[in-house]
């Protein structure tokens, strides 16, 4: 039954039911309440009495379901469901409404059960409730967070492979900003739903673009935290480990420098006047006419000096240690504007080294961003 289309029926003069006509049948509580259609897929009971709302997922349904709110919200939120597609939906809601499950409670009202489910999202809930029922529709306001939690349901409810196409679909219209909270939210919904390409493809991602100290943001987040610790203790490693790599090409470029001790005549020359760099062929400097001036050498001193001036720009000082502050992919970039932006005395010249270095440190930099290898979705199903 698609919520979308929920008709009311005419009646034998052939007008128009009332929608209290159509559902007053599905609970007697329901008599002295107004029932309304909101967003087209759904009916609302909201009683006069401040009750708590009744949502209809099935207008003839057999089965009310409450969910407590947040403690700042102090109301339990009430669904009217239908026990046969839970039950063909999920065996875990099988085996709940055969009373198998400890954990709920079912009580007779008026002929229709009542069961509460105590530690569940309402609001996930809801969403999963709407995918069971044929209720849901592809442009629907839906964000990271609530797919996320709506596929941490499904994994307790054991109804992935009904609900996980819906998710999947919604998920890909959802832009994602690259912060440390959405890429974890991200990979929790492929973790549950048990996606082994898209898992790997954002674990991959997330090793490059996730700050040192991600893991405080994600510990302190409730549906994050459901990860095994061995996910965000892998990608933490495979981060210090790229780290360690990076540590070590500068360590080697500080070394193929310093080895370097040629001495090359440049192409320019300087004023000893005003300081002044000059082309080579001119022979006198109009600001300082009596000045001298001097052939400019490329040495291991200038080299050096522009070297420093590169890891200046990397953030890389006596006092800070990018490794420290920054992701990998930003890293990664500062590195390869740094190393074609960065002036050196030598530009023109042949024979200096320090631009074919720097040239190839940042290559090298690249080439160990694009052989980050992500996640095995397979080596952690057993965790959950």
């Amino acid at each position: 039954m698609d919520g979308s289309n929920f008709a009311v029926p005419e009646t034998a003069d052939g007008s128009s039911g009332s929608a209290v006509g159509l559902f007053s049948h599905v609970s007697s509580t329901c008599t002295n309440d107004r029932v309304q259609l909101l967003d087209n897929n759904r009916v609302v009971a909201t009683s006069k009495q401040d009750k708590p709302e009744l949502v209809y997922f099935d207008p003839v349904g057999d089965l009310i379901i409450q969910i407590p709110g947040t403690s700042d919200e102090a109301i339990t939120y009430s669904y009217v469901v239908s026990t046969s597609v839970l039950t063909l939906a999920s065996p875990v809601f099988k085996a709940l409404l055969n009373g198998n499950m400890s954990e709920a409670y079912a009580l007779q009202d008026e002929g229709q059960s009542r069961i509460v489910l105590q530690d569940d999202d309402p609001k996930a809930m809801e969403l999963l409730f709407k995918i069971l029922h044929h209720c849901a529709r592809k442009e629907m306001n839906v964000t990271i967070r609530d797919l996320a939690a709506v596929a941490v349901l499904c994994d307790k409810y054991d109804c992935i492979g009904v609900a996980s196409p819906w998710i999947l679909t919604w998920s890909e219209g959802i832009d994602d900003s690259g912060t440390a909270l959405e890429t974890g939210l991200i990979l929790l919904i492929y973790y549950f739903l048990g996606v082994p390409t898209k898992f790997g493809e954002v674990s991959k991602n997330a090793i490059k673009i996730l700050e040192p100290g991600f893991q405080d943001v994600w510990l302190c987040h409730p549906l994050i935290r459901l990860f095994p610790q061995e996910i965000i203790d892998d990608i933490s490693s495979s981060m210090l480990c790229m780290m360690g790599r990076i540590r070590q090409e500068f360590g080697y470029l500080d070394f193929l420098l310093r080895s370097d001790n040629k001495c090359i005549r440049t192409a320019k020359m300087e004023c000893l006047g005003c300081g002044k760099k000059l082309p080579q062929n001119i022979t006198l400097c109009y600001t300082c006419p009596e000045a001298q001036l001097r052939d400019l050498y490329c040495t291991v001193e200038t080299r050096m000096a522009t070297y420093m001036s590169f890891l200046r720009e990397c953030h890389v000082t006596l006092h800070e240690d990018p490794m420290e502050t920054l992701a990998l992919q930003e890293l990664t970039h500062i590195i390869e504007e740094s190393s074609t932006d960065i002036f050196h005395v030598c530009v023109g010249a042949s024979g200096c080294s320090l631009m074919a270095h720097l040239a190839y440190f940042s290559s090298e930099i690249r080439d160990m961003m694009d052989g980050v290898e992500g996640l095995l979705l397979d080596t952690y199903i057993t965790c959950k």
